[in-house]
């Protein structure tokens, strides 16, 4: 499975709440630290597709086991 993250921004009225130019994380484990206020709980909101982006785009690609083939779905912006 591979998950990338292309040009994704998200702004609360005026303010923004993430800009992230690019973030690629392949199969396994991640951590997402960082201070409050910094996005992260925004970030996870948009990875599952709870918050949909103002701009950018989320890719997520899963290689199927057996059949030798992958598949993307990518989230648009709202």
């Amino acid at each position: 499975m591979n998950l990338v993250l292309d040009h994704l921004r998200l702004n609360y009225g005026a303010n923004p709440a993430l800009d992230l130019p690019r973030l690629t994380l392949d199969a396994g484990a991640t951590a997402v630290l960082g201070p409050n206020g910094s996005g992260k709980s925004t970030l996870l909101r948009m990875v599952a597709t709870v918050a949909g982006p103002n701009s950018g785009e989320i890719h997520l690609a899963v290689f199927q086991a057996g059949c030798g083939s992958t598949n993307t779905w990518t989230m648009p912006p709202r």
